[in-house]
């Protein structure tokens, strides 16, 4: 349009005078090119010849014309498809003021008509989701998905039809059809390795979405939605025969559909994993209770409903992303890739219009034909098959059954199960005391149906024990009056096929179908789709069935996941909680697919190997995802091994007895080790919790004492600590009223506060000074990521470990690359020996390096003296020291900031209102030594009823016995022990009246807090100094109390460890993790801060430790989201000489015997 204005601006600057021709006459000789909306609008006017002939005939000035182009140029932008309009732009403003002022023409109405059409399409016209108790859940027959039609797609209702039927009726034996096309002749390898599991998933789907009814084989008795009706039945008899009505649970392994009784073992135990799922996710939902939904109900049993429903809802997300993200990705040969079909989305075509969803959906007959895949059935369910018929069939040949010996036989088995689901006995697995199936049971049988490589697609490939259940189909089909094979492919938008070669190119299949059939546009459906020939093996084919069954399978997905507004316009937050839609949708670490989430949450002791296929990729057979995976190059960051079962797991529960398990370090040694290697540079760096031998110990643990604890620190780092928090108060709280402040305690104040003393002490660049380095937000995700790694990682929690471990490398290496910087720089006299320091980690934050960021002079004290105990600094020894300083930031931040939010969760409890009331005396008194004594006292005593480490794990090196209490506990070599703190300082003949608040108990060496003996915990020294400082504060804020609501308290689960200690993990964004996140609280308003003179602290180190989120509101949820994002963005350390020593000492020389020789990391 810009063309169009040129060009008249130019024809009127070159006119003569005396041409005698008005603007507009100019106007109609210029040649005008489309406009941007001619293709989007149509009618509405392109060229100027026509925007001048609609305005006016006679005379009108070169204003009106600019408005016309103008107006038709921005409607243009506006109604253009594609991406979302940017309102801040004022464009829609813009169009609405040039309709009014070329109000009149054409064009003004022609835009104006089309800016009302695109207002109108903005909204979904019926809308889709209707609010109200009765829409709010899946019905159990499948009936109100869509509420205008609610009957559609509902249990119970007919087949709906895709393809018209026009070809004689030909119909052969269909015995003999089954006999000449259709029969096994031999077995054959599926082409790309497709484990027999995939085929299991894929009869859960079929057996979802189709069952016939025996009386009318018009009927689906199941709904139309990929609802698991297998699982929760499809009337309400069904349903209630599987659940509790407790808390939203069902019976242990248990499943409504006595069809899968007939199923492959590894059918069944898939589907115990989903009824184990629905369990898992009513657990963490009754736990959670998102917004206190729960707790606001009547009763009992609207509260059972409600998490039974959401529950199922949950899961069933989660299953049809198991179908896009893990089946699918199979079926189209894109396992691993970051790609998948997704057809939930809102989504508009290339013509800018949205393309419908939530409509509701009827499944066609034609699709009950096309999933009987049972060519694909494996060499060992074939034997099972085999077994099972000749049980069922002991004076018959496969040839032999006919239909109605099928369905006695399958009467026979409903009788014999019985019509209570839970005490079904499923293919001779027993159940135990609860119901439940043998964990190493279910797990082998899943395993071995990922090692197992499916059949092909082929003709000649059914088993023969198959023959009578195909003779059903061809029957069933043929009653229904279905199309032919190049019916259906017409219908579909495929070419005919000519002849029976273009269908099969065997001869011998060919001659056969033809002698059956007559002609190819004759060949029935059931045997045209199953016995075609396959698509070869290539990228994006990895199902490689048949040509036919290839495309549709892909449109019948999209119809029954899109068509569902359970999984579309209502698949939403609100519906399934935040933890809920999280749950369904994110994929496992390591894998792009959600079903090694199910795997590792229902069989946790026999997936214990987090980087196993068999859980990550358990639809591929090993070898074959091991080509997958070199062809990303990533093949040695997994293992093709099954996974491998986690430890047998002891708890003690007495103080005596975790005092026996501390002090026996010859036998029970700190599993830590490996994953503090896994958080450094170097793979076999050390720390000194994860080393066991006293003798090597003993030097170190000294030499970390000295370093730690040394040059007046406990009192700087209170000072610190305490100045800093009261910043964060005034800084980070609100008016909620007229006299009340509210601020989230623990996300803006205890964890910023120690993430900062942290970022000061260990001169940790942040975002101010330096862009892209981390936020004070970041630093605290990536040093606790890398301490839930190291401490709160065990064996049967696989689930978590590729996701720990891979935030904790990255983060890990960032941070001891950082803390070499400043360990080589600090102590580097002059800047020519910096220079290939800095070219070495010039790409550490990009390539900005102008800002000058000084260490705080604490931090300087520190690396100097760090780098003098590392003896002779060689690249070994520095290597040591930079891990030592590493590990000390590990292990203290997530400490500290976990420790102080569960103590204010104990003194703010309301039964301990009276021990708050004497904590503000305390806090706001003159701290005399009696005043510090009894306050430190209540801090201990906080710890003692809530610790940060409930339990410490230790392994067994050697077998040995422990006593507990009454018990003897005997451990053998390869075991694991949970030292139960919690449980010891809960222990009344150590702690007389556990369960009281007493500040002045003797003996604090009793407190059972962070280990005993040679493993104690570093940092307990200072805790008494740093929790003080940044707790003293904050029980000084008068009123101090919880905010009202889910926010006032922590959102947290819980899981039950061996020994009967109950551990939490807590909520953020939807996410699990391991520490608290949130607290908010109230009090009166804060007066401003007192200054507190900080020992030599200048303006520069003051900048380094303010909070770099000053004026911008917290992200943690995308940085909890993604673990191993600590740090956002890469900026620059390119001039890390700058990042070294203080301007002042630049120049002065460094400690003697220094190293000038770049050790090499």
């Amino acid at each position: 349009m810009s063309a169009i204005l040129s060009k008249f601006e130019s024809a009127l600057a070159h006119r003569s005078s005396k041409d005698g021709l008005t603007d507009a006459e100019v106007s109609l000789a210029l040649g005008v090119p489309p406009s941007p909306l001619s293709s989007h609008v149509p009618g509405v006017i392109t060229t100027a010849r026509d925007v001048v002939h609609t305005v006016t005939k006679s005379v009108f000035d070169g204003t009106a014309l600019r408005n016309i182009t103008a107006l038709v140029q921005l409607s243009g932008q506006l109604f253009a498809p594609g991406a979302p309009l940017d309102d801040r732009k004022y464009l829609l403003e813009r169009v609405v003021q040039l309709l009014a002022d070329t109000n009149g023409s054409i064009a003004s109405t022609l835009v104006g008509n089309q800016l009302v059409a695109t207002l109108f399409a903005d909204l979904q016209h019926p809308p889709v989701t209707i609010m109200g108790r009765e829409n709010e859940f899946r019905s159990v027959d499948g009936s109100g998905n869509n509420p205008y039609q609610p009957t559609l797609g509902a249990a119970r209702t007919p087949y709906a039809r895709n393809a018209q039927r026009k070809a004689p009726l030909v119909t052969p034996d269909a015995g003999i059809v089954f006999d000449t096309l259709l029969a096994r002749k031999g077995f054959k390898s599926h082409p790309q390795g497709i484990a027999s599991l995939l085929f299991s998933m894929a009869n859960l789907i079929i057996h979802d979405a189709f069952r016939t009814s025996p009386k009318d084989a018009q009927v689906n008795l199941n709904s139309s939605y990929l609802d698991m009706q297998w699982l929760y039945g499809n009337d309400e008899q069904s349903q209630k025969s599987i659940r509790t009505f407790s808390q939203g649970m069902i019976f242990p392994d248990t499943i409504a559909d006595m069809r899968l009784a007939l199923m492959t073992p590894s059918s069944t135990a898939l589907a115990m994993m989903f009824a184990r799922n629905h369990n898992f996710i009513a657990k963490k939902l009754w736990q959670l209770d998102e917004g206190d939904r729960l707790k606001n109900m009547a009763g009992d049993k609207e509260r059972d409903y409600d998490n039974f429903h959401r529950a199922r809802l949950v899961n069933c997300g989660f299953y049809v992303n198991v179908i896009l993200r893990d089946y699918i990705p199979a079926i189209l040969a894109l396992q691993g890739n970051e790609w998948y079909l997704n057809p939930l989305e809102d989504i508009r075509g290339l013509d800018g219009a949205r393309v419908p969803r939530a409509t509701g959906n009827q499944v066609a007959s034609e699709f009950n034909i096309l999933y009987r895949w049972h060519c694909t059935t494996s060499m060992e369910d074939e034997k099972w098959l085999n077994d099972t018929f000749i049980k069922m069939f002991p004076n018959k040949y496969a040839d032999e059954v006919t239909v109605a010996d099928f369905r006695d036989g399958a009467h026979n088995l409903a009788k014999k199960l019985g019509s209570d689901p839970p005490k079904w006995e499923l293919h001779g697995w027993e159940r135990d005391s609860q119901g439940k199936f043998d964990d190493s049971v279910l797990a082998k049988t899943l395993q071995d149906a990922t090692e197992e490589v499916a059949g092909a697609f082929r003709a000649r490939g059914v088993p023969e024990w198959m023959r009578v259940i195909d003779i059903l189909g061809m029957n069933q089909a043929r009653e229904q009056g279905l199309c032919t094979l190049n019916e259906f492919r017409a219908s579909l938008g495929l070419t005919r096929l000519a002849n029976f070669a273009e269908w099969n190119s065997d001869p011998e299949v060919q001659k056969a179908a033809e002698k059956l059939y007559g002609h190819i546009d004759q060949l029935e459906l059931f045997p045209g789709l199953l016995a075609e020939e396959p698509k070869p093996a290539q990228p994006a084919s990895g199902l490689c069935p048949g040509h036919t069954i290839s495309r549709a399978i892909l449109s019948d997905a999209a119809s029954l996941i899109r068509g569902d507004r359970f999984y579309t316009s209502d698949f939403t937050s609100s519906a399934l909680t935040t933890w809920g839609f999280q749950y369904a949708t994110q994929p496992q670490a390591g894998s792009q697919g959600v079903v090694a989430k199910m795997l590792f949450n229902c069989l946790p002791t026999e997936y214990a190997t987090s980087n196993s296929t068999f859980a990550l990729y358990p639809f591929m057979t090993p070898p074959a995802m091991l080509k997958v995976l070199e062809g990303y190059g990533k093949a040695d960051e997994y293992t093709i091994q099954r996974p491998g079962r986690s430890s047998k797991w002891h708890g003690t529960t007495t103080w005596h007895g975790a005092h026996s398990v501390f002090m026996n370090t010859k036998s029970g040694h700190c599993p830590y080790a490996p994953r503090i290697a896994n958080c450094s540079q170097s793979n076999d760096a050390v720390f000194v919790m994860g080393v066991n031998d006293r003798k090597e110990h003993a030097p170190q643990r000294e030499a970390l004492d000295q370093l730690f604890f040394g040059n007046d620190f406990k009192r700087k780092t209170a000072a610190f600590l305490e100045q800093k928090t009261k910043e964060l108060l005034v800084e980070k709280s609100i008016q909620a009223g007229n006299k009340t402040s509210l601020v989230d305690i623990v996300a803006d104040v205890t964890i910023l506060s120690f993430t900062a003393w942290a970022a000061d002490h260990w001169a940790i660049p942040l975002r101010e000074q330096l862009p892209g380095a981390p936020t004070l937000q970041e630093l605290y995700i990536a040093l606790a990521t890398q301490f839930a790694h190291v401490f709160c990682n065990f064996d049967f929690m696989a689930g978590v470990q590729a996701q720990l471990r891979a935030g904790a490398q990255k983060s890990g290496a960032l941070i001891e690359k950082i803390v070499g910087a400043r360990m080589w720089t600090i102590n580097t006299p002059v800047v020519k020996n910096v220079l290939p320091f800095v070219q070495h980690f010039t790409s550490l934050f990009g390539p900005r390096g102008e800002n000058l960021v000084e260490p705080s002079k604490s931090s300087v004290e520190f690396y100097r003296a760090a780098w003098a105990s590392s003896g002779d600094q060689t690249s070994d020894h520095f290597k040591s020291v930079v891990t030592k300083v590493h590990g000390l930031m590990i292990s203290s931040i997530a400490t500290q900031t976990q420790q102080a939010a569960l103590i204010l969760e104990v003194f703010l409890r309301p039964e301990h209102d009276k021990h708050l009331k004497r904590l503000h005396e305390l806090a706001n008194g003159q701290w005399t030594a009696s005043d510090e004594q009894e306050f430190v006292g209540y801090l201990w005593e906080g710890m003692r009823l809530n610790p940060q480490a409930p339990v410490c794990p230790r392994t067994a090196v050697d077998d040995f016995s422990i006593r507990d209490g009454e018990d003897e506990i005997r451990v053998k070599k390869g075991d694991s022990i949970f030292v139960g703190q919690k449980a010891a300082n809960y222990d009344a003949s150590v702690f007389p009246n556990p369960k009281e608040i007493d500040p002045f108990r003797p003996n604090r060496e009793s407190y059972m807090l962070f280990g005993v003996g040679m493993h104690r915990c570093l940092g307990e020294g200072l805790l008494d100094t740093s929790l003080a400082a940044v707790l003293k504060p904050i029980f000084a804020l008068p009123n101090l109390r919880t905010a009202p609501g889910p926010t006032g308290r922590f959102s947290k689960s819980s899981m039950t460890l061996p020994g009967g200690t109950e551990v939490y993990t807590y909520q953020l964004f939807g996410a699990d993790w391991p520490f608290p996140t949130s607290l908010q609280v109230l009090y009166g308003a804060p007066a401003p801060a007192p200054a507190i003179n900080l020992p030599e602290r200048t303006a520069s180190q003051a900048s380094l430790i303010s909070d770099s989120t000053h004026g911008h509101k917290r992200n943690f949820a995308s940085e909890a989201t993604s673990i191993g994002s600590s740090f956002s963005g890469h900026a620059s350390l390119s001039s890390l000489g700058d990042l070294a020593t203080p301007a002042s000492e630049k120049q002065k020389g460094s400690p003697d015997a220094v190293n000038t020789d770049l050790p090499s990391q």
